[in-house]
């Protein structure tokens, strides 16, 4: 004869099964669901080759949220393909300290405080995170003077946050720059003006003036 299942013991094995299942959740969420996040919309310069979605997010190398998804849109007035970059950042992260009194900022409007970060210097910029790899992250940091330029897409409104181009882009922009500025200039032009330079030079050098001053110089330090 069969005993019947006691409710109570069923009841408690459920019960810490559910527990069992959240607390999973929680540890390999790392508390994620419980986290405010606010999200931005960046277009980076160049190759997205090696940024892949949950890639950090840093601040100076503190992370601070993660990339969400890499969009491609095609732009049809304009017959353009963009890759914007979709990515959060955990609104706990920057706490504002000192007396409120002193800004006439509203801490609790994000999109003001984080316009204001932008017109200080507040800049994206992707990251070589292994040599090894090629994984990128997006950095974030300062960089006041730097150029404010937004592509001002309305894709999918978020906020967008401005870019700067990497290191190596810099790199690249700037010898294109020199490379032109070379091409422009006459370097037959250029030649002569050397060449004449030396001619003036070795005439000095060799002139009958600057012999005699020299061995003047030479009688004068040698006498008594």
């Amino acid at each position: 004869m069969s005993r019947k299942a006691n409710p109570a013991t069923v009841g408690g094995f459920v019960l810490g099964a559910a527990l069992l299942a959240i607390g999973s959740i929680i540890f390999f969420t790392s508390g994620a669901l419980f986290r405010t996040t606010d999200s931005y919309i960046a277009y980076f310069p160049g190759s997205l080759a090696g940024l892949e979605v949950g890639a950090p997010v840093t601040f100076r190398g503190v992370r601070i949220g993660s990339v969400t998804e890499i969009l491609t849109f095609y732009d049809i007035g304009t017959d353009e393909i963009f890759l914007p970059v979709v990515f959060e950042i955990e609104d706990d992260r920057f706490d504002p300290v000192g007396n409120l009194s002193d800004t006439s900022l509203d801490f609790d409007d994000d999109d003001a405080v984080v316009q204001s970060l932008f017109q200080q210097g507040l800049r994206a910029r992707l990251e070589l995170r292994s040599l090894l790899t090629g994984q990128l992250s997006i950095g974030l940091d300062m960089h006041p003077g730097s150029p404010l330029t937004f592509q001002n897409r309305e894709d999918r409104h978020y906020v967008e946050f401005p870019t700067l181009p990497t290191d190596i882009e810099q790199f690249r922009e700037w010898l294109n720059d020199f490379l032109n500025d070379i091409g422009d200039l006459d370097v037959g032009e250029m030649v002569e003006n050397v060449n004449g330079a030396l001619e003036g030079i070795d005439s000095l050098v060799n002139s009958e003036n600057l012999q005699n001053t020299l061995s003047g110089m030479d009688e004068l330090a040698n006498s008594e």
